[in-house]
């Protein structure tokens, strides 16, 4: 399951600090924070029991894009913006069964100093990677190896657990993608998990799962039946 917070207008450099606390909008962010925790507490089975989440806030933090992006606030604010969001859910809520993944963006040209960008081990499990596939596989991959070798020895040394948090090929044309192409991408890491991209219910060009028919769908069922796969 995947959700995502929208808001309107663009991102100035100035309006980052609006959530944050002192901030003109941190009541209503608040209020907007206990309502995603309603909503994860109300996820439960039948017999009661709370179900876990993975949840992944302020994603590809070391690009640009976003209103919490490295350019429209420090490290520092960042940081405290990250650990402001785990001790209002975590802390305040006691919300206990939230797995928190953190995602740098691998195309981004600031990847490799993402670690600035880090709140400490307190507050994430999952590093994950967020990189896309496109006409170039031999490029892709290359920059798959690079940037999940990079998340690997972070893991390692901080205990954390590595996955390819976003990826895909728009499309899908390449009818071996997933044996030929991702599979030699991700070979000898430890992966936990890996999350394509979404599919577009009004742009139908715009898909990164296979539907019963596409070209690269008899190649992705041969690809989930491998041993170590487990789809969700």
């Amino acid at each position: 399951m995947r959700s995502r917070a929208a808001t309107p207008g663009t991102s100035p450099p100035t309006r980052w600090s609006r959530p944050c606390s002192g901030g003109q909008k941190h009541d209503l962010f608040e209020r907007w924070l206990d309502r995603l925790a309603d909503w994860i507490l109300s996820l439960k089975t039948e017999d009661g029991a709370q179900i876990p989440v993975l949840f992944r806030p302020w994603h590809e933090h070391s690009g640009s894009w976003f209103w919490w992006g490295r350019a429209l606030c420090t490290d520092e604010e960042y940081n405290a913006l990250w650990r402001m969001t785990w001790e209002h859910l975590t802390g305040k809520r006691g919300i206990e069964g939230l797995v928190w993944a953190i995602s740098p963006n691998y195309m981004d040209r600031d990847f490799e100093q993402w670690e600035t960008r880090y709140p400490g081990d307190a507050y994430v499990d999952v590093v994950g990677l967020d990189c896309y596939a496109s006409p170039d596989r031999e490029g892709y991959i290359r920059q798959m190896h690079a940037g999940l070798g990079s998340l690997q020895r972070f893991c390692e040394t901080h205990g954390k657990i590595l996955a390819v948090t976003e990826t895909g090929l728009e499309g899908l044309p390449d009818p071996r993608w997933w044996t030929g192409t991702l599979s030699e991408a991700i070979a000898g890491f430890p992966v936990s998990y890996v999350l394509t991209w979404r599919n577009a219910s009004d742009r139908p060009t715009h898909f990164y799962a296979p539907y019963p028919g596409q070209a690269s769908a008899e190649d992705f069922a041969a690809w989930i039946r491998q041993d170590k796969i487990t789809v969700l």
